[in-house]
């Protein structure tokens, strides 16, 4: 009965997500200009390549990109509209990997509320990337959230058996989930770590077969996620030019608007009192492996969070202090363990009513040894009174963005020109918004984009300068200025609104390649 109804509960989400993304041929998100760009880059042979900037490399977690071009090429279909249909269907994969991982910890039972409580009971109206759940986006964190879950009862398994086998799946899986999100990659192998340390302390196995376990973990944890640490740390050293990516608070999680966010977790609610009945009942069952490993990437995240509020004090700026990732995405955690400790608590209040009912004896008694199955049962019920405000959410909202992206034939001209007419390494002068939306868009490469969205080891400051520059050139008819900055990028074309002066037409080296309305397209060079 319980994989009837966690299919019913899949199938439920997959219907709202597949009927609010099936026609969509372009996502319509920042995020998406960036991860489209990154797939066309894959797509063209150039895996370890920055997807915007020509001859930089790699930065951002390329899993999601690389699971898009291999879809989209399976399928002989555009990477723009993969990435916008796809997400409904892989995304399923979240409410099955924590089944799976509840289900090893607990029990069939407080695994089904757990998948109930993340789909239909904790997350509100919160955006997809603020609050856990199922989504039909394919946002890395997503991708990532499912690869945690499998990590994690990887992990569990690794520390029971204390098999090599065991820690090399784990490790296979953790190199995994850093190649689909950084901030999941962080908590599990801060869980790895404490219980690292924990067994140490304890010192119950020999050295040498702790020693080799740690190794294997970690080894196959490198070999995975080798494409990303190659460039971050191998290439760039993890020197950071551009502290944009690390800055950016989402408006949500700014310390502003603290009292908004916490608000609701503390507002006493049926789901609130179950949730802290299975906090309370983490507390006093801590020594067991399953526990400890929840608590420490709560604690992990937690804290994660609270330093994020403390980066965006005036003290933490002016010493140009950093997070490490955007602070946004470990609230995104907190959310999912929450559907995870509600379930624990149902659980610890079935028990409870379990060992009353024995001490009362008679009818009551045997109505309390049920106590779990009719909770979840309520649980169930619950989930379906709030089915209808489940394709309300703003994720399933969000479809109707998508639809008005590229409704402007123009650019929908130049998009189609640029892919059609350039080739993959081509440098474009554009604005930064232009140039993020339309031409990385389309896999090309381009001077500067918004400084959030901008390889954290280049110097961002420079190439905006460089643009901006260009483009001044440009205006004042200074071709050959224009020609010493933009020979530094192997600038090939301009892409801009309005035309530039007629008499910078005369010069043999730029020329008209493309017009639509007031979009124009320069060529520069023969």
């Amino acid at each position: 009965m319980c994989l009837v109804l966690l299919c019913i509960a899949c199938a439920g989400a997959a219907y709202q997500g597949i009927r609010s993304t099936h026609d969509l041929k372009y996502p319509a998100d920042e995020d998406f200009s960036r991860d489209v760009a990154a797939a066309e880059t894959i797509a063209a042979g150039h895996p370890l390549s920055d997807p915007v900037y020509r001859g930089e490399w790699l930065w951002y977690s390329p899993l999601a990109p690389a699971l898009v071009a291999v879809a989209a090429s399976i399928a002989r279909q555009p990477i723009p509209l993969v990435y916008s249909r796809l997400g409904a269907y892989f995304n399923l994969l979240i409410p099955l990997a924590l089944f799976a991982l509840v289900a090893s910890w607990w029990g069939w039972l407080r695994a089904l509320v757990a998948v109930l409580a993340l789909l239909y009971l904790v997350p509100g109206d919160g955006p997809g990337w603020l609050t856990a759940s199922y989504s039909p986006w394919l946002y890395p964190m997503h991708v990532g959230q499912a690869l945690f879950y499998l990590a994690l009862l990887a992990m569990t398994r690794a520390w029971r058996t204390g098999r090599l086998q065991a820690f090399a799946i784990a490790g296979f899986l953790l190199g995994a989930t850093l190649l689909a999100h950084t901030a999941p990659a962080l908590l599990l192998t801060a869980a790895m770590v404490a219980e690292g340390v924990r067994t140490e302390l304890r010192g119950k196995v020999g050295v040498a077969r702790r020693l080799t376990a740690y190794l294997v973990f970690a080894g196959a944890a490198l070999a995975v996620s080798a494409p990303l640490l190659a460039s971050i740390a191998g290439h760039y050293h993890l020197h950071v030019k551009n502290a944009g990516p690390g800055v950016y608070v989402l408006r949500e999680v700014h310390f502003s608007r603290a009292r908004e966010l916490w608000m609701p977790v503390f507002t006493p609610s049926a789901i609130e009192l179950v949730t802290i009945a299975g906090f309370v009942g983490l507390l006093r069952r801590r020594d067991s492996l399953e526990v400890r490993l929840l608590l420490s990437v709560m604690v992990t995240a937690g804290a994660f969070f609270l330093y994020g509020y403390v980066a965006q004090t005036e003290w933490a700026i002016s010493r140009g202090v950093i997070t490490i990732v955007p602070t946004h995405h470990f609230w995104y955690y907190l959310t999912a363990l929450t559907a995870v400790v509600f379930a624990y608590g149902a659980g610890v209040i079935a028990d409870l009513l379990g060992s009353l009912g024995a001490r009362w004896g008679g009818a009551v008694a045997s109505v309390a040894q049920h106590a779990m199955p009719i909770l979840t049962a309520l649980v169930v019920l619950a989930a379906i009174l709030r089915y209808p405000a489940f394709p309300l959410r703003y994720d399933f909202r969000a479809a109707e963005a998508s639809r008005q992206m590229f409704t402007d034939p123009d650019l929908l001209d130049m998009y189609r020109w640029v892919r059609l007419s350039t080739q993959w390494d081509d440098v474009f002068v554009a604005p930064t918004n232009l140039g993020q939306s339309v031409i990385g868009f389309s896999g090309r490469k381009v001077v500067a984009v918004g400084k959030f969205f901008s390889n954290p080891y280049v110097d961002w400051g420079t190439r905006l300068d460089d643009n901006v520059s260009m483009d001044r050139y440009l205006r004042l008819g200074d071709f050959d200025r224009f020609l010493v900055i933009a020979s530094k990028y192997r600038v090939r074309y301009i892409a801009r609104s309005g035309r530039l002066p007629d008499d910078l037409l005369t010069q043999p080296l730029l020329s008209i390649a493309w017009s639509s309305g007031p979009w124009v397209i320069y060529k520069v060079g023969r």
